[in-house]
């Protein structure tokens, strides 16, 4: 519980220090990763079918991946590091930026599988209430079960990113050994430092609407990458610094 209590205390200091010294950055990052998702709602709309809206909102994330993998990787280096780049423009279609983009890429992709498998195995147009029905139950237990499959997978894999932001070599085989034992650990450290975010967003959702709504969700798309970046990060140095 020590360590799980360090590394979120000290991923909430690494946030602050993001905020501070690499406003631009990440402003930047969070513009481009607005606009391209943006575009990307615009053309959900005009697709008919569940699993067409699903593959272009992931084909967006992916683009806006790629637009601000040199950014995330100076927001990484930075808290890795203690690497300021003025110019993260430079960085692109680096090796350790290109690594990023690629294992960032993949994680996207795979976040398709639980709503595609609920749009595959369901009904179309399925309501809250049948989907608490009996002949709906199998659809819902699967997608549930692919969803905590993914999550036990990111948990697992959670060194790839840092890893690569550094130019260190990455497998899975790597991140499944360099997480090896300490599943909880990782877990607890992240449900520390993101509960209070998540229910702070929550709250604040649920009590605004109109622009005041919109400006809430930008918010909670800066927070929630900010803190991303710095607790993966510390996560990752906890990890390198503690080898089982």
């Amino acid at each position: 519980m020590g360590a799980v209590g360090q590394i979120a205390a000290q991923s909430y200091r690494d946030a602050i220090a993001l905020l501070q010294r690499m406003t631009a950055p990440l402003a930047i990052a969070i513009a481009m990763t607005i606009v391209i998702n943006g575009l990307g709602l615009l053309l959900e709309a005009r697709i008919a079918t569940d699993i067409g809206r699903i593959v272009v909102s992931t084909l967006a994330s992916v683009a806006s991946i790629w637009a601000i993998a040199p950014y995330l990787l100076a927001l990484y280096r930075f808290v890795l590091l203690g690497e300021v780049q003025r110019r993260p423009e430079m960085l692109r279609n680096s090796d350790a930026a290109n690594r990023l983009f690629a294992w960032s890429a993949i994680f996207a992709f795979l976040w398709i599988l639980p709503g595609a498998a609920m749009v595959i195995l369901a009904p179309p147009g399925l309501t809250p209430e049948q989907a608490a029905s009996a002949e709906n139950a199998g659809a819902v237990f699967t997608a549930f079960g692919v969803l905590i499959a993914l999550l036990v997978f990111a948990i697992r894999t959670m060194t790839l990113v840092p890893g690569a932001a550094l130019g260190a070599p990455t497998s899975l085989a790597r991140a499944f050994a360099e997480t090896r034992g300490r599943f909880w650990l990782i877990f607890g450290a992240l449900m520390l430092a993101i509960l209070p975010v998540a229910v702070a967003s929550s709250i604040l959702g649920g009590l605004t609407g109109g622009i005041l709504q919109l400006a809430v969700s930008v918010l909670s798309l800066a927070v929630t990458m900010v803190l991303g970046i710095a607790l993966t990060a510390n996560v990752y140095k906890w990890l390198m610094d503690n080898p089982r």
